[in-house]
């Protein structure tokens, strides 16, 4: 491509980097096509030679459209997610993400859990090391959480999907149940969540989704307290969600009960 034309100096070497990491470039207009996108750029205040590095280090940039592609996901940024210039500036890459497929839902998330990250750690990352990430970053001051720890916790989705036959729960639930319960990283798979998530679908006829709302429940011993009360609720032919069964105190509960009888 000619710099006059493009409207950008550039070094030989540079535009043949561009060139050979990008063929496709090759069949576009230098007028029609490339500079307007290359103007718009420098348009957001990205001075020119920025817009050189951009394009250097991701140089598909040029192949978008700026109405389907570079527009809303400026406007997302700026209005939405509250960032600056300077972000797309050293992440390029930003625009090579689906907004609607990761962009907004991981942002929300962040939003919704009260976190901040860099756009890179926010989307270059898998979403099991996305998630792995704000589970550190929001407990590392109150236990360690080590990589063996968050993945054993994450085997449990797939043991609810293969031994009962269900969807499970979605791992964006799951991180929200050891954001609200950390306590959760310490349990057995085989001692604590298999036979409690048994218990709670086959003996006490529950949802999976009330394990979202209180995660405590496996907190709680099953012989000692689930069963035990259980049992009650079912001969006095009472529900009660899994929290108002199982936080109350025993005075308490059969005070309830009673209470109801009445």
């Amino acid at each position: 491509m000619e710099e006059l034309e493009v409207g950008i100096v550039m070094e030989e070497e540079k535009r043949i980097r561009i060139t050979c990491q990008t063929d496709v470039l090759l069949v576009y207009s230098v007028e029609h096509t490339l500079t307007p996108k290359i103007d718009y750029l420098v348009s957001l205040r990205i001075a020119r030679n920025n817009v050189v590095s951009m394009i250097l280090r991701s140089p598909g940039l040029l192949t978008f459209s700026i109405e389907k592609n570079f527009k809303p996901k400026v406007e997302y940024l700026f209005k939405e997610m509250d960032r600056n210039i300077g972000e797309l500036k050293k992440f390029p890459k930003y625009f090579l993400f689906s907004l609607e497929g990761k962009i907004k839902p991981r942002n929300r998330f962040l939003v919704e859990h009260g976190f901040m990250m860099p756009l890179t750690e926010m989307l270059k990352v898998s979403e099991g090391e996305f998630y792995a990430r704000l589970i550190k970053m929001r407990l590392w001051p109150i236990v360690i959480v080590d990589d063996a720890a968050l993945k054993s916790f994450y085997v449990i989705t797939i043991l609810i999907a293969s031994t009962f036959d269900l969807e499970g729960i979605a791992r964006e639930n799951v991180v929200c149940m050891i954001l609200r319960s950390p306590g959760l990283l310490t349990f057995s798979i085989e001692k604590n969540f298999r036979p409690k998530v048994e218990y709670l679908l086959k003996e006490m006829d529950r949802d999976i989704g009330e394990l979202k709302k209180f995660p405590q429940y496996f907190s709680f011993s099953l012989k000692g307290k689930i069963k035990p009360r259980h049992r009650i609720l079912v001969e006095h032919g009472f529900t009660m969600s899994l929290s108002k069964m199982l936080k109350v105190r025993d005075r308490d509960f059969n005070a309830k009960l009673k209470c109801d009888c009445g």
